[in-house]
């Protein structure tokens, strides 16, 4: 999936979520038991909408990488859901401040996100995101308005349905 499809498609929304799933499925494998990882996402009957490929990915990515330890109990959660023609992804993880890098350093894939974002959804998307103090955990929300693209009105570039 990530060598074949282009960042200039699109890809549907139920191909996408294929992935972030067995990413999920793949970061299990590493976990320990103090790690709750849930994931909900819920397309019926939008899921035949089309999406820039690997657009949540880097969020998922640093949830794994920042929000989980090796000793206190942590969580990652990603939620996916279609309200009308806007597509919301919710991600949360736990948030540990004795981890935090200097602002000079990393930061690649928050960048990543911004940049994909713009690009791929010009006026057309929102992306909050933040620590809550209160909960302990990093969030980030983002909301992709799809009602100038029609559902599925955007095939992609390239499908390789033999992987």
């Amino acid at each position: 999936y990530q060598l074949y499809e282009e960042f200039g498609s699109r890809v549907s929304v139920e191909r996408e979520v294929e992935f972030l799933q067995n990413y999920v499925a793949l970061m299990r494998l590493r976990l320990n038991q103090n790690v709750e990882v849930t994931t909900d996402f819920h397309l019926v009957p939008h899921k035949e909408m089309n999406v820039a490929p690997h657009i949540f990915i880097s969020l998922v990515e640093n949830a794994f990488k920042h929000g989980v330890s090796t000793t206190a109990p942590s969580h990652v959660h990603l939620r996916l859901d279609c309200d009308g023609q806007r597509l919301n992804f919710d991600c949360r993880n736990s948030y540990f401040p004795q981890h935090k890098l200097p602002s000079t350093s990393g930061g690649i894939g928050l960048r990543l996100v911004k940049s994909r974002l713009e690009l791929s959804y010009p006026n057309t998307h929102t992306w909050e995101h933040g620590i809550d103090i209160n909960r302990k955990e990093y969030f980030s929300r983002i909301t992709l308005d799809l009602s100038t693209q029609g559902f599925g009105a955007t095939p992609p570039i390239h499908q390789h349905n033999d992987l």
